[in-house]
This record gives structure tokens, C-alpha cells and sequence, in this order.
């Protein structure tokens, strides 16, 4: 539904509990153009990386090299 509507789902994937998370989103949940996920290691890494993904869905140029 969202690819026919064309929206982007980005995700946020904490790795703590299950170390493939970013795998399945990449593969079930990223959709849209220029869709990604970013990747918190574990709940300590939690901030940092909501921030990181917030900054990427802002920007108006992508930032090279954060995938």
C-alpha cells in the first residue's frame, strides 16, 4: 500500500535483542525512494541513532555514507 501511494517508510532497528533486525527491515519495511534503515546497536545507541535518522529525513541532500 504505501509503494502505491508512494510514501518512504525509513526505519530504526535496535540491535540488542536480535542481531539480523536492519536485515528484515531492509527486506520487509524500507520502502520509497531513497528509503533506508539506520541502525542503533543496542538501547545505549538508541539516541544517537534517532538522531542520525531524523537528521537523514530532513536534509535536503542525502549525507553520503551513513548506510
Amino acid at each position: 500500500m504505501a509503494i502505491a501511494r508512494q510514501v518512504t517508510l525509513n526505519g530504526l532497528a535496535i540491535l540488542n535483542e536480535d542481531k539480523q533486525l536492519d536485515a528484515y527491515y531492509r527486506a520487509w519495511l524500507a520502502v520509497g525512494d531513497g528509503s533506508f534503515v539506520e541502525v542503533a546497536q543496542d538501547y545505549d545507541d538508541f539516541a544517537d541513532a534517532m538522531r542520525r535518522k531524523l537528521l537523514r529525513e530532513i536534509e535536503p541532500e542525502p549525507i553520503v555514507g551513513l548506510r
